[in-house]
């Protein structure tokens, strides 16, 4: 399960049990390769954050929960997700709304950058 909710005080957040096809738990560290002059290479290893982490998600939603995201990420620059993982302020950066024929059905893309 994944909420989503403002970092202000407001009324609206959701609730999403995510589909298997989301990318919660993708990590990587701050790793560069740069090309030496002599053919050869060097790692530079500055670690690991969260912050450059992107949480995927994919769920399916019905088409009230399909406005409440919408409203939450056209009208907020950051929000708090909390995941399995650990409870994250995001920014929202693209979404999606796919297969909304009807009431019941649909499914949702959200990607959202880590800040903290």
């Amino acid at each position: 399960m994944i909420s989503i909710c403002p970092r202000v005080q407001d009324t609206s957040f959701i609730v999403l049990a995510e589909l298997a096809a989301s990318e919660i738990k993708k990590y990587a560290r701050r790793v560069s390769r740069t090309a030496t002059l002599d053919g050869d290479s060097v790692i530079t290893d500055s670690g690991y954050t969260d912050s450059d982490r992107v949480i995927e998600i994919r769920a399916n939603v019905t088409a009230a929960q399909e406005a409440t995201i919408q409203y939450l990420l056209e009208t907020y620059s950051l929000l708090s997700v909390s995941t399995p993982d650990g409870c994250y302020t995001c920014a929202p950066n693209t979404w999606a709304f796919h297969g909304m024929s009807s009431p019941d059905e649909g499914q949702c893309y959200i990607n959202m950058l880590i800040l903290e």
